[in-house]
């Protein structure tokens, strides 16, 4: 059992914070700012996307290999991607969330358009390097406005809607840019990305207000000078660490190589890949990311380690599915695996970033959720994309076409990986629930007024 060094007890002591009074409330204007956020994280998603979506395209213009491409995908991307988000995330965390965003959007909406410029592997490269810095502005403070915004009875379903984001992207977003790929080429889907993306940025940043920050109980409990607290750190909050390394490491590598999957394994188009990767799997991984906020919400009433144990248990399940597409040789049974993998894939994100705000604290939140993008990316974005295009390249080369299947099989035990370092989160979590309950009437942090049990 997990317990402070100093105190002997579980963990010390965070300082109370109240929430706003209408922070159970839900008002026109929580649904307006959720709703741009949500758009706002669907660019993201697609702007990020765009390369493994047009990848084979790309790859036949300006000629790169496996391993480029690889490195190009991930290690570019996440350079400064998950480096920085820590330092942008501290300082949102103590100034205006709201600027951060507008800002960080502005920067890789313009990255984006720029790509569609791009004539070689090196500039490529520097378009992608520079799109994680602007993202890196985007994923942590939008959760932790969402938290500020939306008390405990809503908020993991906050959360959750946000997460389902992506299936924004892929519902509208890749159809689209897929169709304009196969008719216009694959340049101007990144210029008209990117001019889109700027004018969202500027809507977003003259009609969104930063939401009331929580009143401290105690001014000096949380090192107003310090812009780096890492204190939370320890304990369950690591083991929530390396399994969102894991859960990186297999999201990361599908995104960039499922679309070359696609290509070389079962032939499809660029068009067919994007109705296949977008409607088809957005709208199921939509339904699996909000039944999971709502089955958590559900079970925690009666056993607040659900905020574990279904996430662990998701992860657990997008092994076999993973199997099954990659494995699979007809088309029916390829589909159900990716269908499947697309209802469990995101289905952990939304519980694990509540626990994490929660045991980081109220003036913590978006470093915490940086954290968890920092494990998951520098881990999961360089090591998964670069590692299959390794194994394609050095280990199943003479296989040929179906070297990419043996490589991203690799690929898929990390999930299952993943869910055993939440299991280990949930053992040692009890100090973390006792803490939160003993203040959740000033941070709301579980209840809906329902007691809670934690064995």
């Amino acid at each position: 059992m997990y317990q402070n060094s100093n105190t002997g007890r579980g963990t010390d002591q965070a300082p109370s914070a109240a929430l706003p009074e209408d922070a159970d409330k839900i008002t026109s204007r929580k649904i307006y700012v959720l709703a741009l956020l949500m758009l706002i994280s669907a660019f993201n998603y697609f702007d990020r996307s765009l390369l493994g979506l047009l990848a084979p395209m790309i790859r036949a213009d300006i000629h790169i290999t496996d391993i480029e491409y690889g490195l190009i995908s991930g290690f570019a991307f996440v350079l400064f991607y998950a480096l920085m988000g820590v330092p942008i995330a501290a300082y949102s965390d103590r100034t205006s969330a709201r600027k951060v965003i507008s800002i960080g959007f502005t920067v890789w909406s313009f990255m984006t358009l720029l790509t569609g410029a791009v004539t070689n592997a090196w500039q490529l490269a520097a378009t992608r390097f520079l799109m994680g810095a602007g993202e890196a502005c985007a994923v942590a403070p939008s959760n932790a406005m969402i938290t500020s915004m939306f008390g405990a009875r809503w908020r993991t379903r906050a959360l959750a809607i946000f997460v389902a984001s992506s299936s924004i992207s892929s519902i509208v977003f890749f159809p689209l840019g897929g169709l304009l790929g196969a008719r216009y080429g694959w340049r101007m889907v990144f210029v008209i990305a990117g001019l889109a993306g700027l004018a969202v940025a500027v809507l977003f940043a003259l009609t969104v207000k930063d939401p009331p920050r929580p009143a401290r109980a105690d001014q000096a409990g949380e090192a107003q000078g310090t812009l780096f607290d890492f204190s939370f750190v320890r304990g369950p909050f690591l083991l929530i660490l390396c399994s969102s390394a894991m859960a990186g490491a297999h999201l990361y590598a599908g995104l960039a190589w499922t679309a070359i999957f696609l290509d070389r394994v079962h032939g499809l188009g660029v068009a067919e890949i994007s109705v296949v990767l977008g409607p088809y799997r957005g709208v199921l991984s939509a339904f699996g990311v909000l039944m999971a906020g709502y089955l958590t919400d559900r079970f925690s009433r009666r056993n607040v380690k659900w905020r574990i144990w279904l996430p662990a248990l998701t992860c657990l399940i997008l092994f076999p599915a993973q199997v099954m597409f990659l494995a699979g040789e007809s088309r029916w049974v390829w589909m159900l695996g990716l269908g499947l993998e697309a209802v469990f894939m995101l289905g952990h994100a939304a519980p694990i970033y509540s626990v994490a705000m929660l045991i980081a604290g109220p003036r913590r939140r978006a470093v915490a959720v940086s954290l968890m993008l920092l494990s998951s990316s520098l881990v999961g974005t360089s090591l998964g994309p670069l590692l299959v295009g390794y194994l394609n390249d050095r280990v199943f080369a003479s296989i040929g076409p179906d070297a990419i299947r043996y490589s991203m099989l690799v690929i898929a035990v990390f999930p299952a990986g993943s869910a055993l370092m939440l299991t280990l989160a949930g053992r040692l979590l009890d100090p973390e629930i006792l803490r939160i309950d003993n203040r959740k009437t000033q941070e709301a942090s579980f209840g809906e007024g329902t007691p809670r049990t934690a064995h």
